[in-house]
Protein backbone atom coordinates (compact mmCIF):
# COMPACT_ATOMS: atom_id res chain seq x y z
CA UNK A 1 0.00 0.00 0.00
CA UNK A 2 1.28 3.31 -0.94
CA UNK A 3 3.09 5.40 2.40
CA UNK A 4 0.49 7.25 4.50
CA UNK A 5 0.39 11.31 3.96
CA UNK A 6 -0.65 11.82 7.38
CA UNK A 7 2.50 10.26 9.26
CA UNK A 8 1.11 11.69 12.67
CA UNK A 9 -2.59 9.92 12.08
CA UNK A 10 -1.29 6.70 11.25
CA UNK A 11 -1.14 3.64 13.19
CA UNK A 12 1.07 1.06 13.38
CA UNK A 13 0.74 -0.65 16.18
CA UNK A 14 -0.54 -4.55 16.13
CA UNK A 15 -2.71 -4.15 19.14
CA UNK A 16 -3.94 -0.90 18.23
CA UNK A 17 -5.09 -2.05 15.20
CA UNK A 18 -6.95 -5.41 16.53
CA UNK A 19 -8.55 -2.73 18.95
CA UNK A 20 -10.47 -1.00 16.42
CA UNK A 21 -11.15 -4.34 14.22
CA UNK A 22 -12.51 -5.24 17.41
CA UNK A 23 -14.79 -2.11 18.10
CA UNK A 24 -15.72 -2.51 14.09
CA UNK A 25 -19.19 -3.68 13.25
CA UNK A 26 -18.89 -3.63 9.47
CA UNK A 27 -16.38 -4.97 6.73
CA UNK A 28 -16.64 -3.15 3.41
CA UNK A 29 -15.24 -5.47 1.26
CA UNK A 30 -13.70 -3.82 -2.27
CA UNK A 31 -13.68 -6.20 -5.31
CA UNK A 32 -12.73 -5.98 -8.98
CA UNK A 33 -13.21 -7.83 -12.25
CA UNK A 34 -11.05 -6.36 -14.88
CA UNK A 35 -12.37 -2.79 -14.56
CA UNK A 36 -15.73 -3.34 -12.48
CA UNK A 37 -15.65 -2.28 -8.91
CA UNK A 38 -17.71 -3.39 -6.53
CA UNK A 39 -17.97 -3.07 -2.88
CA UNK A 40 -20.55 -4.44 -0.02
CA UNK A 41 -20.48 -4.41 3.54
CA UNK A 42 -20.21 -7.72 5.41
CA UNK A 43 -20.83 -8.75 9.04
CA UNK A 44 -17.32 -10.63 9.52
CA UNK A 45 -15.11 -12.15 11.97
CA UNK A 46 -11.33 -11.74 12.84
CA UNK A 47 -8.95 -14.19 14.22
CA UNK A 48 -6.13 -11.53 14.11
CA UNK A 49 -4.68 -13.18 11.17
CA UNK A 50 -8.04 -13.87 9.34
CA UNK A 51 -11.13 -12.06 8.30
CA UNK A 52 -14.14 -14.59 7.79
CA UNK A 53 -17.43 -14.19 6.67
CA UNK A 54 -20.34 -16.06 4.97
CA UNK A 55 -22.85 -15.70 2.18
CA UNK A 56 -25.26 -18.25 0.18
CA UNK A 57 -23.51 -20.20 -1.98
CA UNK A 58 -24.34 -18.38 -5.20
CA UNK A 59 -24.19 -14.77 -5.92
CA UNK A 60 -22.26 -11.59 -7.26
CA UNK A 61 -19.59 -11.84 -4.12
CA UNK A 62 -18.44 -15.65 -5.44
CA UNK A 63 -18.45 -14.13 -8.96
CA UNK A 64 -16.03 -11.93 -8.27
CA UNK A 65 -13.97 -13.24 -5.59
CA UNK A 66 -13.82 -16.79 -8.16
CA UNK A 67 -12.35 -14.28 -11.37
CA UNK A 68 -10.18 -12.15 -8.59
CA UNK A 69 -9.57 -13.50 -5.11
CA UNK A 70 -7.65 -10.08 -4.57
CA UNK A 71 -9.95 -7.70 -2.19
CA UNK A 72 -9.27 -4.35 -0.34
CA UNK A 73 -11.34 -3.99 2.69
CA UNK A 74 -12.25 -1.22 5.08
CA UNK A 75 -13.61 -0.56 9.01
CA UNK A 76 -13.99 1.82 11.50
CA UNK A 77 -14.15 2.13 14.83
CA UNK A 78 -15.00 4.75 16.66
CA UNK A 79 -16.09 8.01 14.82
CA UNK A 80 -17.40 11.00 16.32
CA UNK A 81 -18.89 13.82 14.54
CA UNK A 82 -18.18 17.70 15.71
CA UNK A 83 -21.88 19.21 16.59
CA UNK A 84 -20.04 22.84 16.79
CA UNK A 85 -17.06 23.79 14.53
CA UNK A 86 -15.11 26.53 13.87
CA UNK A 87 -13.22 26.54 10.61
CA UNK A 88 -10.30 25.65 11.84
CA UNK A 89 -11.52 22.56 13.81
CA UNK A 90 -14.35 21.34 11.63
CA UNK A 91 -13.88 17.52 10.92
CA UNK A 92 -14.05 13.99 12.41
CA UNK A 93 -12.53 12.19 14.81
CA UNK A 94 -12.16 8.99 14.11
CA UNK A 95 -10.08 5.75 13.53
CA UNK A 96 -9.92 3.53 10.87
CA UNK A 97 -8.07 0.31 9.65
CA UNK A 98 -7.95 -0.66 6.02
CA UNK A 99 -5.59 -3.65 4.04
CA UNK A 100 -5.37 -6.10 1.43
CA UNK A 101 -6.16 -9.50 1.27
CA UNK A 102 -6.66 -12.88 -0.49
CA UNK A 103 -10.40 -14.75 -0.55
CA UNK A 104 -10.45 -18.47 -0.32
CA UNK A 105 -13.61 -20.47 -0.01
CA UNK A 106 -13.65 -22.63 2.60
CA UNK A 107 -14.99 -26.08 1.69
CA UNK A 108 -13.74 -28.13 4.64
CA UNK A 109 -16.66 -28.65 7.04
CA UNK A 110 -14.39 -27.96 10.11
CA UNK A 111 -13.10 -24.75 8.97
CA UNK A 112 -16.34 -23.87 8.07
CA UNK A 113 -17.58 -24.44 11.74
CA UNK A 114 -14.83 -22.38 12.71
CA UNK A 115 -15.22 -19.22 10.71
CA UNK A 116 -18.87 -19.02 11.40
CA UNK A 117 -17.67 -19.40 15.13
CA UNK A 118 -15.40 -16.84 14.87
CA UNK A 119 -18.12 -14.89 12.77
CA UNK A 120 -20.64 -15.53 15.24
CA UNK A 121 -17.98 -14.36 18.75
CA UNK A 122 -17.42 -10.75 17.13
CA UNK A 123 -21.68 -9.86 18.14
CA UNK A 124 -22.49 -12.72 20.53
CA UNK A 125 -21.56 -14.51 22.99
CA UNK A 126 -23.82 -17.24 22.07
CA UNK A 127 -22.99 -20.89 20.72
CA UNK A 128 -24.95 -22.40 18.18
CA UNK A 129 -24.81 -25.38 16.59
CA UNK A 130 -25.12 -25.68 13.08
CA UNK A 131 -27.27 -27.68 10.96
CA UNK A 132 -25.91 -30.00 8.29
CA UNK A 133 -28.33 -28.23 5.71
CA UNK A 134 -27.50 -24.97 6.88
CA UNK A 135 -23.97 -25.40 6.76
CA UNK A 136 -24.20 -26.60 3.18
CA UNK A 137 -26.12 -23.76 2.33
CA UNK A 138 -23.62 -21.32 3.67
CA UNK A 139 -20.12 -20.54 2.16
CA UNK A 140 -17.54 -19.38 4.02
CA UNK A 141 -15.04 -16.78 2.75
CA UNK A 142 -11.53 -16.77 4.59
CA UNK A 143 -9.41 -13.54 3.72
CA UNK A 144 -6.03 -13.96 4.34
CA UNK A 145 -4.59 -10.15 5.68
CA UNK A 146 -1.55 -9.51 3.24
CA UNK A 147 -1.31 -5.53 4.46
CA UNK A 148 -2.93 -3.94 7.08
CA UNK A 149 -2.64 -0.03 8.21
CA UNK A 150 -4.91 2.01 10.40
CA UNK A 151 -5.41 5.94 10.75
CA UNK A 152 -6.59 7.77 14.06
CA UNK A 153 -8.16 11.34 14.11
CA UNK A 154 -8.50 12.36 17.77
Amino acid sequence: MPAMRRKDREIVDRQDLDAIISRAQTLFLAMADHNVPYVIPLSFGYDGTHFYFHTANQGLKLDFLRKNPSVCFALTGQVHYESVMTSCDAGTRFESVVGRGTCAIVTDSAEKTKGLDILLAHYTASRIEYPPAALAATTIVKITITELKGKRRH
